[in-house]
Order: C-alpha cells, then sequence, then structure tokens
C-alpha cells in the first residue's frame, strides 16, 4: 500500500515465518513496495544537503545554524503558550528584531534628524501609532533612543532603544567612550555638568562612515535624591559641592602639613638645647614659645636677652655717700664723687637660660655744657645658689669705665650706658663662673666710683649713677634677640 508518512504513521503487515513468497496475504513484491515508499519519504523529510525545500529538515537546520532563513519559520511557539506568528525576526519591520528594539517614530522637529542622532520624545501620533521626536538636548530631558535611519521633517521612521547600531559616523570618539546627548542635538563623551547626565551609546567602533554604537536607553531618575537636579531653571549639582568642599580639604591638609612642619622644627630646636647639659621636658619647652628662637630670615636658634634690674641703695651718712640733687628741673637722682658708693642684690629669675653668660651695665647721665675723661666704677661680685645648696664665694672684682668722653660724644643730659661680661664658664678673678648660676641664685653686688670726668656748665659737675643691671638671656617669650641696638634684626 501507498506510504501515509510523514503525515501519518504506516501500519504495514508483516510476514510470519511460514509465509510464502506467493502469499495472498502478505505479497512478497507488496512488502518491498511499502519499504521503498517508506524510505522515500524519510528521505524527504530528512532532505538532501542544502536542501531548498522548507519543509526538509536539513532546510531548517541549516537555517537555525546559519541565522539566514528564518523568514520560513512561520511560527514561533512559547511554554507558556502564546505565539508570533508569520514574523520575520531579523526583518527590520519588525518591533522584536534579533538584535535590537526599535520603534516607529515621526521627526516633529521642523529639521531633518540624521542617523545615529539621539532624539527625546515629544508625544505620541496614536493614528500612526508612533512616537513623536525631536532632537536630543539633555537639559530639556531624557532621551528615548537613538535614529535608526536618517529622517526628514515630518516623516515616519525607525528609532533605536536598544542594540547595536551600524555604519554611522563615529571618528569624533575613541572606541570604548561612553556617549551622553548633549544640550545640541548630539552626543558628547565628557558627562554633563547641568541637566542630565544620561549614557545612552557606547561606542564599538571609531570610524567616519563606518562606526558602530551599542545602543541601551536608560532613563535616569530627577528626584530630591538624584546627583544632579534642576532649580529655577539654572542647573545645580552635588558634584560641584562636592567640589568645593574637596578644595576645602586639600587647603585645609595642606595648612595642617605647614603646621605639623613647624611643630617638627620646634622639635628639633627642642632637642637641640636637650643636648649637653641642658636638658628640660619636651612639653615645657614647648610651651615657651619655642625657647630658642629663629628671626624673620631663619638663621641659627637663639636666647633672646632680658634685664634683672637692680635698684641701688646708695650710702646715705659719712664719706662715700652721693648726693641727691636736681638732674633737671625738679627731676632729681644721686650724683657721685670719687669715693662714694652703693649696693645691690639681684635675684636669679625662673626664665633665666642655664650656662649662659650674663653682663652687668650701668645707666649714668651728667647736666653740663662741657664734658672729658672717664667715667670708671669698680664692682665687688659674690654669688651663691639658693635652696641651701653653697654659699657665698670671695668677692670678683670687676671695673667698667666709660672713656674719652666729649660734649659730642656725651652731651648733655645724655642717657649713657656701660656694659662689660660679668660671668665666664670656669670664673675668673672679674667675673663668676657661669656654671654655677641658676634659678633662685643671688648675686650681691658693692660698688665704688673711682674716676669721674670733668664736667663743667652744669648745676652739679658730676655725674649721676641712675641704676646698675644684668643683661641675661631667657627662655621665654618676650626678648630680643640683641641686648644693644637694633634689638629686632
Amino acid at each position: 500500500m501507498t506510504t501515509a508518512f510523514p503525515g501519518a504513521l504506516d501500519a504495514f503487515d508483516n510476514p510470519s515465518s511460514n509465509s510464502q513468497l506467493s502469499s495472498a496475504t502478505v505479497p512478497h513484491a507488496a512488502q518491498h513496495a511499502n519499504a521503498n515508499d517508506a524510505i522515500e519519504a524519510l528521505q524527504a523529510k530528512v532532505g538532501i544537503d542544502n536542501s531548498a525545500d522548507p519543509t526538509s529538515l536539513d532546510y531548517r537546520v541549516d537555517a537555525l545554524e546559519n541565522k539566514t532563513q528564518y523568514s520560513g519559520v512561520e511560527s514561533v511557539a512559547f511554554a507558556n503558550g502564546g505565539t508570533i506568528t508569520n514574523v520575520n525576526i531579523i526583518d527590520p519591520d519588525s518591533v522584536v528584531h534579533a538584535r535590537l528594539i526599535h520603534f516607529r517614530v515621526k521627526n516633529n522637529t521642523g529639521a531633518p534628524l540624521a542617523k545615529g542622532a539621539p532624539v527625546r520624545f515629544v508625544g505620541y501620533n496614536t493614528g500612526e501609532d508612533a512616537f513623536e521626536v525631536a532632537a536630543g538636548n539633555n537639559t530639556l530631558g531624557v532621551c528615548i533612543g537613538v535614529m535608526e535611519e536618517a529622517l526628514a521633517s515630518g516623516a515616519f521612521g525607525d528609532m533605536m532603544s536598544s542594540g547595536v547600531l551600524h555604519n554611522v559616523d563615529t571618528s569624533a570618539w575613541s572606541q570604548g567612550s561612553i556617549l551622553y546627548p548633549n544640550a545640541s542635538g548630539g552626543f558628547t563623551a565628557t558627562s554633563p555638568t547641568t541637566g542630565y547626565a544620561q549614557p545612552l551609546a557606547f561606542v564599538l567602533r571609531s570610524h567616519a562612515s563606518s562606526g558602530h554604537l551599542q545602543v541601551l536607553a536608560d532613563y535616569p531618575k530627577q528626584s530630591a535624591d538624584d546627583v544632579r537636579y534642576l532649580t529655577g531653571g539654572s542647573a545645580t549639582t552635588v558634584e560641584a559641592a562636592l567640589t568645593t568642599l574637596i578644595a576645602d580639604l586639600d587647603a585645609a591638609e595642606a595648612a595642617l602639613a605647614t603646621a605639623i612642619s613647624d611643630l617638627n622644627a620646634v622639635e628639633a630646636e627642642v632637642d637641640t638645647i636637650q643636648s649637653g647639659d641642658l636638658a628640660f621636658p619636651k612639653l615645657l619647652l614647648l610651651n615657651t614659645a619655642k625657647v630658642q628662637r629663629v628671626d624673620e630670615q631663619g638663621g641659627t636658634p637663639y636666647y633672646g636677652w632680658k634685664d634683672l634690674i637692680g635698684d641701688i641703695t646708695p650710702k646715705t651718712t659719712g664719706l662715700g655717700a652721693p648726693t641727691l640733687d636736681a638732674i633737671t628741673g625738679n627731676v632729681r637722682g644721686f650724683r657721685y664723687s670719687v669715693g662714694d658708693d652703693g649696693d645691690c642684690i639681684f635675684h636669679i629669675p625662673h626664665d633665666y637660660a642655664p650656662g649662659t653668660d650674663v653682663f652687668l651695665h650701668y645707666h649714668w647721665t651728667h647736666n653740663g655744657t662741657a664734658i672729658s675723661g672717664s667715667f670708671a666704677v669698680t664692682h665687688y661680685l659674690t654669688y651663691a645658689k639658693g635652696h641651701q645648696q653653697a654659699s657665698f664665694h670671695a668677692q670678683k672684682t670687676l671695673t667698667i669705665t666709660d672713656g674719652s668722653l666729649t660734649i659730642g660724644a656725651a652731651p648733655q643730659l645724655a642717657h649713657r650706658i656701660v656694659e662689660a661680661q660679668a660671668s665666664t664658664p670656669g670664673g675668673s678673678a672679674s667675673m663668676i663662673d657661669t656654671n654655677l648660676i641658676e634659678t633662685d641664685g643671688i648675686i650681691i653686688v658693692h660698688f665704688d666710683v673711682t674716676t669721674i670726668p670733668t664736667i663743667s656748665g652744669g648745676g652739679t659737675n658730676e655725674p649721676f649713677l641712675l641704676t646698675l643691671d644684668f643683661h641675661y638671656q631667657s627662655i621665654s617669650t618676650g626678648t630680643t634677640k640683641n641686648k644693644v641696638p637694633p634689638f629686632v634684626s
């Protein structure tokens, strides 16, 4: 019988073991004919190599493998029961495309739209079932896709929202660039700082005519928690505020680095001071404003100078007592003749810089109109540490002379200061031992005027000795760099 395959399965009669070749019920010749018909039907169903029969398995397998003949697929069934019928899935006219998703649009700009141009939604054409689009502008809104073809004003065409767009000019950007719609209907590879920063395309190939773009229309939110938002028609960004904040933090970091550098310099100075016999707690030294100071031009650190002021106690009666007399007008002072004397006591203060020498000086003046000769004062000094540590040593004799006086160099009522070193490490016949001097020590000084200048034209014609002081170096603030003018340079 004729085969029913492939429309149905055949039901052939099979011969038994005792069937004759000439059997009337199972003719041998009919069995061969049926088998041949069935084999031919199977061959037709399978198909020859490169079969052109769209119903053959060879044709359909080739179409699936080479993706070139999907148009022969009339229907695709899904597990949930849905179907796509009579659709070529690589037909650009199909919304559901194997390589992209695109939509029918109408150019509503009043000007042509180029292939590859970003577009934004401006309306919907119900009659044509199409989006109405205009050239992209990131300050006016987000874009919904990229033109798949050039489109004249008022014309209908296709816009791609996802997929690969071929043969467009991408020469302005390098491969791998992310493209954002700008405010002039095109793309930029720089993320905008105003409006929307919407990554819409990725450059797969950079070329003037055969460039490729991967398109993916994603819509960024515009809400209070978004990085960019619009207020009053002008773009305000958190990014700008962060940029300012970062700049402020950088400035603060630089200022902190400078402060740390200054502290390190102070610590280095402190370490220098702590070497040898000068060992002080760092906290104490830091609290005394650097201790060893450095002038504005830098240079070697130094201890500043201060005065240890003596209140002279003159002898009041008998031989050697100076006379209280007028210096000028009603202003009075003690004037000294040869042999007149006085006493001073000096207490070493807590800001004395250990190991530094002290210098004794006296202040004097005269009211004459002529002067010559010298003014010499001999001082007798003794010293002892405090707190029951030592006794006063034998006196040292130190003479300080202001010589070669003239009325030009020492005019009437001039304030004169004469100084000499009064201590040295190890001591000497005229100087006390610097190594012994420390806080709360006492220096006792007795002095005799041994020579006075010749003075005339004044009311007294004798020198006025005003005060006796020590210059010493201090670890505290409120000092001067030098003990004589200029004091601070």
